[in-house]
């Protein structure tokens, strides 16, 4: 039978959450504006359960959009380990991006804990990079933003080489 890294059996309790999603929030109407470098929020994910050495993938898919069609927006994903997620905490990790308006945006992440953290806060939000007018994130109920986090598996650690 498989086994992980660590050598225990692939049907064991840490099998039952690969490929699973821990937690996903959607937002189908426009977001609040920003006319700044300061982010205004589109939407927070609260208690999510990290489990320790597991790796999980989050995710943001949205659609920039602003009054000025020559602007260019910043979209960022901020977390908090023991509590709610707020503009004033740290961003993740791999967590932000920087586009035009008008064309969707999707980030990718990936987050691991060597402890159990069972009240992980994620806070998306999107501000005005440059530009003059009011960056939002478009949602009508057909394009909408999405933030999701998926249970990947044992983290093996970063095994990559640097070029």
């Amino acid at each position: 039978m498989a086994t992980w890294g660590s050598g225990e059996l692939f049907s064991s309790a840490k099998g039952n959450v690969v490929g699973t999603v821990a937690s996903r929030a959607e937002r189908t109407s426009i977001s609040p504006g920003s006319t700044s470098s300061t982010d205004a929020g589109i939407v927070r994910l609260d208690t999510i359960p990290i489990k320790a050495n597991m790796i999980y993938l989050i995710m943001v898919f949205c659609h920039p959009d602003s009054t000025v069609s020559t602007d260019r927006a910043r979209v960022q994903l901020r977390y908090n380990i023991s509590g709610t997620a707020t503009v004033s905490s740290p961003v993740l990790p791999g967590a932000q991006g920087f586009g035009p308006v008008g064309a969707p945006m999707m980030l990718m992440t990936t987050f691991s804990s060597v402890s159990d953290l069972p009240n992980m806060s994620i806070w998306a939000g999107i501000a005005r990079n440059s530009g003059t007018g009011t960056v939002t994130a478009y949602a009508d109920g057909s394009r909408n933003t999405v933030v999701v986090v998926v249970a990947l598996g044992v983290d093996p650690g970063d095994t990559g080489v640097d070029l």
